[in-house]
């Protein structure tokens, strides 16, 4: 039966080789060329012993909110050498005996956010955080992130995380798994309130669950992530997070949770907007934007409802509102043009310019939502003539 000295020794032996693999690790080929063996074939002695532990020699899965940790002497002898090449054998054995003791963890829910850059971390007030990469601890999801961070720099990109809490340890992977879907709701919803700062329209790649203890950091034994639920196309540019994104996203946050709900699926489709391609595209979407806000709940032509609904929440006269309507109707003019097959159009030039534009009152019209924290009541805005913060007896041209 092998003792914590036993496995102290066999660390201290293997030491020199795991070193020269995970130096070199990183530069496929040099390995095999210099003739360094495996990371699994140097660590087999290592393996034998961990067997031979009483403690060291069980294997078992346990979740905490459905976040994987995976024991055994298979999986975590490698980590063992990591740990001790950093802070030496003795620390070594005394982190895993740690580790197989936990059983409660805080963790935080991270995503992968492109398009938008930070130069410094940022906390928004509802704990949403937004880092940089090179302030991403050590751990399996983020080291393959920073080695990929150049291939993605060109659409700039950071890491969004919002803490999930504690989470006890268990058996069954949906442990908690409500708990991590509300965390990814609102994580995606933060990005998308990004949308309401101009040109700005990031989105949520990939994401993943953290372990916030560092000891359960270092037993990580390989990536789980969840796949990118946003749809469209990748971020064609990206900005660099400043006080305006900042600005607006805070307003978003302080709505009353009637009018955060009315503008998160407009927030998302002008998003998505923004990434089309093609005018008619930016229209199709942008046209849902506006409907989801202001068609209401009774029938009627959308076109007409929504181009003077969007009049009478954004004009300031009589004559701004005519052209309000008008701008509103050439939007629709584009989106109708696509739905109904005409997606080869005389003017392109027009088209975008026309599908721009209306991508700029759908920015009004969220950001006049969120301005006066009020959700829409656009049935209402036609008998009065508009919004209590713009509403007028007598309008003058």
């Amino acid at each position: 039966m092998a003792t914590d000295d036993d496995v102290r020794s066999v660390l201290n032996s293997l030491r020199p080789q795991a070193e020269t693999w995970f130096k070199l690790r990183r530069h496929p080929g040099m390995s095999d060329a210099l003739g360094v063996p495996n990371i699994f074939t140097i660590a087999a002695p290592l393996i034998d012993a961990m067997q031979d532990h009483p403690e060291f020699s069980v294997g078992y899965n346990r979740y905490f909110c459905s976040k994987q940790l995976v024991i055994g002497p298979q999986d975590q002898a490698i980590n063992l050498l990591r740990f001790s090449i950093r802070q030496g054998s003795p620390d070594a054995v005394a982190w895993y005996h740690r580790v197989l003791k936990t059983e409660k963890t805080n963790l935080e829910l991270a995503g992968r956010v492109l398009g938008l850059a930070v130069s410094s971390s940022h906390r928004f007030s509802n704990g949403v955080s937004f880092r940089d990469l090179a302030e991403l601890p050590d751990t399996e999801n983020f080291n393959a992130l920073k080695v990929d961070g150049a291939k993605w720099s060109i659409d700039r990109t950071s890491v969004a995380s919002i803490d999930i809490g504690a989470a006890d340890g268990g058996s069954v992977y949906d442990n908690g798994i409500e708990r991590v879907s509300n965390a990814k709701e609102q994580l995606r919803a933060t990005v998308n309130s990004l949308s309401l700062s101009e040109k700005c329209n990031p989105i949520v790649a990939e994401t993943w669950i953290n372990f916030l203890d560092p000891d359960l950091q270092a037993a990580e034994y390989f990536r789980i992530w969840s796949r990118s639920e946003t749809e469209g196309s990748l971020p064609l540019g990206g900005l660099t997070l400043s006080w305006r994104e900042v600005h607006w996203v805070e307003k978003f946050l302080q709505c009353p949770k009637e009018v955060m709900d009315a503008c998160k699926i407009p927030l998302e489709r002008l998003n998505t907007a923004r990434r089309r391609l093609s005018a008619g595209d930016k229209a199709l979407d942008g046209a849902i934007c506006l409907e989801t806000l202001l068609s209401g709940q009774g029938s009627g032509e959308l076109t007409h409802k929504v181009s003077v609904r969007t009049a009478l929440l954004l004009g300031k006269s009589l004559n701004e509102r005519k052209e309000i309507r008008k701008r509103v109707r050439d939007f629709y003019s584009l989106r109708s043009a696509v739905v109904h097959g005409s997606t080869k159009r005389k003017r392109p030039d027009d088209d975008r310019r026309t599908a721009e534009d209306g991508l700029e009152l759908c920015l009004a019209v969220l950001r006049a939502v969120i301005e006066n924290k009020t959700a829409p009541a656009p049935e209402e805005w036609e008998l009065t003539g508009g919004p209590p913060w713009n509403r007028f007896n007598s309008i003058t041209p």
